[in-house]
């Protein structure tokens, strides 16, 4: 037995016993242990649970567990209903794991995954602003997601394009890591700054 909400001074973790009807705990012949495995932390999602067990965290949904990420100090978890771009709601796991910036659990095509906080790109402005110290008069800066999200934090005489071909006509391009990160390297450019949160590469930007 875990307990999901442990108190200072007051019984965490019990193997083989579980609570009686009149009162403290006894071993009960035939009780079935529903997540197998020694489970160290247990945070509840509606149905499911977060466990970190053997020094990883994983998902339980009922019936299967996912692999999500490394253990790390502790487990904090609370559920969330994220507002996406597209108006529709996303139900969210937000994770403190006491080793990294805080991150979160989405269940995205069917299957669940972890997700640092800028799957929407809102970090795209620090790139921006990046890109207004470093270009030259009149660039070219080609940004391929969210334009008109950036548009408003620009130098006023950088030219923002969004085309699909911005790679042949750009000075600098500004690209977000979500889904994927992308190398523009092999396209000849290279990269003068990258957004980071902790290990996480949110954005970067590419010069010619």
């Amino acid at each position: 037995m875990l307990s999901l909400h442990p108190q200072p001074g007051k019984l965490r973790y019990a193997n083989h016993l579980l609570p009686t009807a009149a009162g403290g705990l006894a071993t009960r012949p035939g009780a079935t242990q529903i997540v197998a495995g020694d489970i160290a932390h247990a945070a509840p999602w509606g149905n499911r649970l977060m466990i970190e067990k053997l020094g990883r965290l994983r998902l339980w949904d009922g019936l299967t567990e996912t692999d999500i990420a490394p253990a790390g100090f502790g487990l904090q978890a609370t559920p969330f209903q994220a507002l996406t771009s597209a108006g529709a709601r996303e139900e969210r796991l937000y994770v403190a794991d006491g080793v990294n910036a805080l991150w979160y659990v989405a269940r995205v095509s069917g299957a669940y995954g972890r997700y640092e906080l800028d799957r929407q790109c809102t970090a795209l402005r620090e790139g921006i602003e990046a890109a207004n110290r470093l270009a030259d008069p009149a660039a070219v800066v080609a940004v391929p997601r969210q334009l008109e999200d950036v548009r408003p934090y620009a130098r006023p005489d950088l030219r923002l394009i969004a085309d699909g071909d911005f790679r042949s006509g750009a000075d600098f391009v500004l690209t977000c890591s979500w889904p994927d990160e992308e190398d523009l390297e092999p396209g000849g450019l290279r990269r003068v700054y990258t957004v980071r949160r902790g290990e996480a590469v949110l954005d970067a930007l590419w010069q010619r």
